[in-house]
């Protein structure tokens, strides 16, 4: 069962990397390296999106 969305798609397309897109999901990292070695800080997450063109709405 997959819980892609367009969004994701969409997110995808624009070089957002998967681990970044789940967080923005509010999907829980897993593996050791998401949940220890990557930044999921609100900085840094609004500088992936602001460097994405992303907005809420359009």
């Amino acid at each position: 069962m997959s819980t892609e969305t367009s969004e994701d798609t969409e997110m995808a397309s624009l070089g957002v990397d998967s681990s970044y897109i789940d967080a923005f999901a509010g999907r829980v990292p897993e593996s050791v390296l998401d949940k220890h070695y990557l930044d999921y800080s609100p900085r840094k997450l609004k500088q992936i999106y602001d460097d994405a063109g992303l907005t809420v709405l359009e």
